[in-house]
């Protein structure tokens, strides 16, 4: 072996990273057709030498023939009932639930303070009603104040449920990740053993 060519090899890894790394990156695009001629060919050049890479093109491959299988799987009427009669609710439960997050929305304070002030005015314009402004606006500022408490304690409750859904949405995605990463390596590595028992 040339030297040169070991010089080449190494300036070439030192510059432009590993081979095998940048055409596994764009191995999915060329499966896929989406990866453009001048790519196209060069992924194509290192696959001509590489067996590991050339194992994993294979893989991809069969795994990119499987999956429009999967899309038209029918799960079939039952499953779709069966989850139907999971999820649905009495509507009586719903009318509740509605209504309790209406309550905790954060503006609900100021729509009953308006509306409280609506009423205030209105009682206040009835003929005969002049004592009860102050005990009327003391009873609006009482309510205000506790649904405002109560859309803070809510809004801060839901602020941290976010924060731990987002967390653990996270947590998932990661293992997801390294499940399938592990998964194509292994077929990879299982083809790629395969070809090499193949070659004389």
């Amino acid at each position: 072996m040339d030297p040169r060519d070991d010089l080449v090899a190494s300036i070439l890894r030192a510059t432009s990273g590993s081979p095998c790394r940048a055409a596994e990156e764009r191995l999915p695009d060329l499966v896929d057709g989406a990866l453009d001629p001048v790519d196209a060919e060069l992924v194509r050049g290192h696959l001509a030498g590489c067996v590991p890479c050339t194992a994993l093109e294979r893989a991809l491959l069969e795994v990119a023939d499987a999956l429009p299988d999967m899309a038209e799987v029918d799960p079939g009427r039952a499953f779709t009932e069966s989850v139907l009669a999971r999820t649905s609710r009495a509507p009586r439960r719903r009318f509740a639930e509605a209504f309790r997050a209406l309550l905790l929305r954060p503006r609900f304070a100021l729509e009953g303070a308006y509306l409280g002030s609506l009423v205030l005015v209105g009682v206040m314009a009835l003929p005969g009603a002049r004592a009860l402004p102050i005990k009327a606006s003391q009873v609006v500022v009482k309510t205000a104040g506790m649904v405002d408490a109560r859309a803070l304690t809510a809004f801060a409750g839901t602020e941290k449920a976010a924060t731990k859904v987002a967390a653990r949405a996270a947590e998932l995605r990661q293992g997801a990740q390294r499940e399938i990463d592990e998964t194509l390596l292994k077929i990879g590595w299982k083809q790629a053993k395969e070809a090499k028992k193949e070659t004389p």
